[in-house]
């Protein structure tokens, strides 16, 4: 009984991350060649800070995932209101439009989906968590965590496509 109350204490202090991933089995992966990428979704009311996120996101898919395009969709609603998925694919002809949200309020908390550009049905999620505590971490240090959980994630894509096309 004592050894578990110590791994309870040693695992609640570590912060591991921790990954989840669902991926419809009947994905053509050949045929997501092109996606949309939608605002990243964030607590914060800060435009600046979503478009740099969105933007450190696309990166990483462009690096990693093997696609042939990777379209940035900016909110044309002052709410920050999104199309569907649907209405995505017809305005910019893709296969897939990836929709992400980020909270690093309280360590790090990242969704990743891509839907099907026609249907809108969920091909493809993972999801990234960090076990936050009483860390501070300076701007400069909380990107980078954010960066090195988007290149895990976009790695992640890579690996599910490369292994359904074979």
């Amino acid at each position: 009984m004592l050894s578990l109350g110590v791994g309870l204490v040693l695992l609640a202090g570590c912060g591991r991350a921790s990954i989840k991933t669902y991926h419809r089995p009947q994905t053509a992966w050949d045929t997501i060649r092109k996606v949309a990428l939608l605002p990243v979704e964030t607590p914060s009311e800060n435009q600046i800070r979503r478009e740099q996120l969105t933007q450190l996101f696309a990166t990483e898919l462009r690096k990693e995932a093997g696609l042939e395009e990777v379209i940035d969709v900016s909110s044309d609603s002052p709410l920050g209101l999104f199309p569907s998925a649907e209405e995505v694919g017809k305005r910019y002809t893709v296969d897939g439009v990836f929709s992400l949200s980020v909270d690093d309020t309280d360590g790090l908390s990242i969704q990743v989906k891509l839907h099907d550009a026609l249907t809108g049905e969920l091909i493809w999620t993972d999801s990234y968590l960090a076990g936050g505590g009483a860390e501070i971490y300076s701007s400069k240090t909380a990107q980078q965590r954010i960066q090195r959980a988007f290149h895990r994630i976009a790695n992640d894509f890579s690996k599910i496509r490369a292994s359904s096309s074979r």
